[in-house]
């Protein structure tokens, strides 16, 4: 006869987040993020356009999104903000983004260890349209940020100093390239 433990395996939030009532989640972007790593993020805005070339059809207004490092170091915190691409520059926001929470903080603290960082679902403010670009703006704070990246066809990365990716309407960035790709390994939408 076995003997049943008393003890419950210990499951982070963060990977345990079912499907809102009323759906499953489907997958509408995905990346290896196997093309190498770039530093030096600390103290950056760094924004990151998901193409709609890479993206599948699905219905739904929530999402959750799944981003990934080379490092996050011990302390360094990193904010997360998404919505539609707007129609100025390529790293505008068509309206306000919807903030990202991970295991029900706005603000990612690295512990020096974890590298996959699951969001809980969100939002979006607007309903998910495979035929429009997203942006994913992150806030890095000090410390060590190295990113994983890949090439992806139509993808834009945009970059400035300080903390602005919440700002729909920014100026002024620098572009790290098109058609690389960072952080963001998955996206999935739920009705």
């Amino acid at each position: 006869m076995p003997v049943l433990s008393r003890y419950r395996q210990y499951q982070p939030r963060a990977c345990f987040d079912p499907a809102p009532a009323g759906g499953g989640w489907t997958t509408v972007f995905t990346n290896a993020l196997d093309g190498g790593t770039e530093t030096g993020w600390q103290s950056t805005t760094l924004v990151v356009t998901i193409p709609t070339a890479a993206l599948s059809a699905a219905s739904g207004q929530t999402c959750r999104i799944t981003i990934k490092f080379s490092a996050l170091g011990n302390g360094t915190t990193v904010q997360a903000f998404m919505a539609q691409q707007g129609a100025g520059d390529v790293y505008d926001f068509n309206t306000t983004p919807a903030t990202i929470n991970f295991s029900g903080s706005g603000t990612i603290t690295g512990d020096g260890s974890t590298l996959t960082y699951v969001s809980d679902s969100f939002s979006l403010p607007e309903a998910y349209d495979h035929t429009k670009n997203y942006n994913v703006a992150f806030n890095f704070g000090a410390g060590t940020v190295t990113t994983l990246q890949k090439t992806l066809t139509g993808s834009h990365v945009r970059f400035t100093s300080g903390a602005d990716a919440a700002t729909v309407n920014k100026s002024g960035y620098l572009s790290d390239g098109d058609g690389t790709h960072e952080c963001v390994s998955q996206i999935e939408i739920s009705a």
